[in-house]
Parts: C-alpha cells; structure tokens; sequence
C-alpha cells in the first residue's frame, strides 16, 4: 500500500475473491464508519482524560468516561486491521514499546501478583492508545486541533479548580487528600492534578508557538494560561511548582525567537507570583500541609533514618545504603528505595515480578521499614525507576531506559528536520515525557501515566515524515 497522507491512501482495495462476500462486506462498511469516527473519538479521549472523579460513577474504579473512549479507540484499531488499513509507525518508538509491553505482561504472568495483572494490563491498552494516536494523527490539520483539545481540557480543569477554591466543594477525594483545602480539580490526588497542570502549559506553550492566531484566538490562551497559574498555585503542590518551574525553563530557548511564546511565559510567572503575594495563606497552607504530611506518613521529613544504625529504629542494610542516605529525598522515600534496591540484588535479572513490591515490603522486606513507621508504615514506593528494577529486574529497566532513548531520539530527528509546526510538536510531546519522568521519581506513575502515551502516539504520528510532508486531502 503506498504511503500518503489522505484517509483514501488507507482504503483496502477490493479484490474480486471478496467482493461478494456478505461478511467482508460488512468489515469493509464499519471500517468505513470507524474511520469517520477515529478522529472525534481521539479528540473526545483528550478532554476527558482528566476527568478522574468519573470513576465514582462506575461500579468499580478501573472505568472513568475518558477510558470507555479508549476502549472505543482499541475497537477502531482492531476494525482497521480487521479491513487491512491498519499500519503500523515508522518509528523506533514502536520496538520500545514493543519491548516495555512484552517485559511487563510477561512478568505479570508468570508472577500473578493482583496488582501486577491490573499494571499490565494498563500497559497493554495504554500502548494500544498511543497506536490509535499514531495512526488517527495522519496529518498537520489534526495535529493542531488535537492540540486545541489539550488546551480546552486544561481550561477546564483549571476552571474546576477555582470554582473549588471560590465555592469550597470537591468533586471526588482519594483517601488521604482531604485535608488543608488542597485543590485536586477532577482529579483524586492534587499532586496528580499539579502533573496534569504542567503537561497542559506545555500544550499552551505549543499552541502559541507552532499556530498563527489571531488577537482573539491569542488572548483566549494567555487567559488559559492565567488559569493554569492560579489553579497550579491551589494545588499546593511543591512538586507540580517545580514542574512548572521546569516547564518554563524548557521553552525558554524557543522564546528567544516567538515574541508570542515570551507573552505566554511572562504571564504565567507574573500570574502565579501575584496570586502568591496576593494570597499569602496559600504559603501558609502549603507550609502546614507538608507538616501534616510529616505527622502523618513521615513523607518530607528531614530526619534520616541510619541504615546500621542500632537500637528500636534499625532497619536492614544494602550496599548502596552509603548512596542512599545521601540522596535528597524524605525518611520514607528512602526505606522505600532501599527496599526496592534488596528486592533487586536478591532478583536481579527479572526482579520480583510486576505489582510485588508492595506485598514483598510487607513480608520478606518487612526489616526494611523503620520500627517507628510499622504501626502505619508506607508501602507504595515514590520512586518509579527503582519500582522498575525491583519488579523487572535489569531486564525490566534495560527496556525502560530504551524507552527513553527511542523517545530522545524521535525528537532530536524531528526537531533537526520538517516543518517547524513538526518540531515545535515533537519539543511539547518530549517535554510531556520529561516531566513525567521527573515527577514519576518523586510520586510514582510513570508507565501507568496516560499522558505519557499520548507523548508517545504524537512522537510517533509526527515521525512519519511520509505522512507529515504529504499536502492536506482534497475536500472537493
């Protein structure tokens, strides 16, 4: 099938064999169907991602709106390989998933831990979601408003959580977020919605720099900025502040030649530090929510915990304990690591199997956690690359860190070559995927973060250079 950029260059061509077949026949329509439904579907799935709090509406928690879309997307993908229109990326992408997919459902398999059927299987669809993304982005015009999308759902998560701040309600709470007015908009966890709110900058900053708006089109966005400041600052979110921190140094060098993008990022550092200077309880707020964080869990306490020392707060040693202690990170975090690092030297090839850390903390590594944390200790481990090599061992994590490299390289070559709007989308995808990786190393969900393979499926649509460079179809 020659490559092309229309929806006509992925129509099966009907063979004569075929042609009287009643049930090819009806392959051939409904894939038809599915084709003029792909690209409302996707755009449907990108504004309501976000939308956490649907999980109350559903007898179990594993559905919300948004993943109902997903499955949707997956039927559509089976209805294209089903008719023979399905093709697969042109991306070294494509093997890394292939490879994270292939590690983390065969170790939940053989292992069977309860958690670890769930993570695959989140794995399996994910990836089949970052497929369906490859394939409906066919083209630039889809592009920018997939892009649209992604703004219209940051307006509305911010909007969600200021009108928590002004009406004082919350859609839905995850158990233990219920306290010091921290904002989570729709989402259950505010630090998630903090992850949610520098990824959708991101977008923003995209959208100003890849589109020419109009003046309208331009102050909507700034205003969308604005929001994404002050619903950032509601969070109380130390690390979603570093995030965006972290978001804004990444645009900088594209700034110094888009007078438009230096206006998006100007306002939002004047309109997050006003909202401080104006609102000085937030400080307070944030100050008294980390110390209830410490009272509670022990999460960014300065006290360490010594690896040998003696006495009711001994815990048990690995020999990177000299490393870890030195690390700059909370009590807590650190048994957490040193756990995860004993769980893989002990396996080191395929480690504990995927979703086994948290039972294996609670049994074979129980010396791992503090005497003084066991009455109510924390056993779901922050820090996503050492749950990669202590469920899949160094098998597991040549795969994630091949992940990574695949995800580097797919947007050094597009940023080298094509069309600027083909760079400045492939830069937005690549920041997405960053801050994920960073946040994921402080709050876990890396593998488990939607948004990581939305990246994916944009890095892999906007690396099809035979698509990308092909003229939009004909509308006659």
């Amino acid at each position: 099938m020659p490559a092309g950029d229309s929806v006509a260059d992925r129509v099966p061509v009907r063979r004569s064999g075929f042609a009287g077949s009643t049930a090819r026949s009806v392959v051939f329509r409904a894939d038809e169907v599915a084709r003029r439904v792909e690209f409302p579907i996707l755009l449907f799935i990108v504004v309501a991602l976000p939308w956490e709090f649907t999980k109350t509406w559903f007898p179990t928690q594993l559905l919300e709106v948004s993943r109902l879309g997903i499955i949707v997307a997956i039927g559509i993908l089976a209805s294209h390989v089903a008719a023979g229109t399905f093709r697969l990326p042109r991306s070294p992408l494509l093997l890394a998933i292939g490879a994270v997919v292939a590690v983390v459902a065969i170790s939940a398999a053989a292992t069977r831990w309860e958690n670890g059927i769930k993570d695959a299987a989140a794995v399996v669809i994910y990836a089949g979601l970052a497929l369906f993304i490859a394939n409906v982005l066919d083209r630039r015009s889809r592009v920018r408003w997939f892009g649209a999308a992604l703004v219209a759902s940051a307006v509305i998560v911010a909007t969600v959580g200021i009108a928590q701040e002004i009406g004082n309600f919350y859609l839905w709470q995850a158990e233990g977020n219920e306290v010091l007015g921290r904002r989570n908009s729709t989402f259950g966890d505010p630090n998630v919605a903090a992850r949610f709110l520098s990824i959708a900058l991101v977008s923003c900053f995209a959208v100003v720099t890849a589109l020419r708006l109009r003046p309208r089109a331009m102050v909507a966005v700034l205003i969308a900025v604005g929001m994404l400041a002050v619903a950032q600052v509601l969070t109380l979110s130390r690390m979603g502040w570093v995030l965006a921190v972290v978001s804004i140094a990444l645009w900088i060098p594209l700034a110094v030649s888009h007078r438009r993008l230096r206006l998006a990022l100007a306002t939002f550092i004047v309109v997050f530090a006003g909202y401080v200077l104006v609102a000085p309880t937030v400080l307070h707020r944030a100050g008294t929510a980390a110390a209830d964080a410490v009272v509670r869990t022990g999460i960014g306490s300065p006290v360490t915990v010594p690896p040998t020392a003696a006495g009711p707060r001994a815990v048990a040693g690995t020999p990177l304990d000299g490393l870890i202690v030195s690390l700059p990170i909370d009590s807590v975090r650190k048994y957490l690591v040193r756990a995860g690092v004993a769980m893989t030297f002990d396996h080191p090839l395929f480690g504990v199997g995927v979703g086994g850390y948290q039972p294996q903390i609670l049994t074979t590594y129980w010396d791992y956690v503090p005497r003084d944390r066991r009455a109510a200790p924390t056993t779901l481990i922050h820090t996503d690359s050492v749950r990669v090599l202590a469920e899949t061992g160094l098998v597991g994590f040549a795969a994630f860190i091949g992940l990574l490299i695949a995800a580097a390289t797919s947007v050094i070559r597009a940023v080298r070559a094509g069309p600027p709007s083909r760079r400045i989308a492939a830069w937005a995808a690549g920041s997405a995927v960053l801050l994920i990786l960073l946040s994921s190393q402080f709050a876990g969900r890396f593998f488990n973060e939607p948004y990581l393979w939305l990246s994916l499926g944009v890095l892999m649509a906007v690396g099809w250079r035979d698509r990308w460079l092909q003229p939009e179809p004909s509308r006659a």
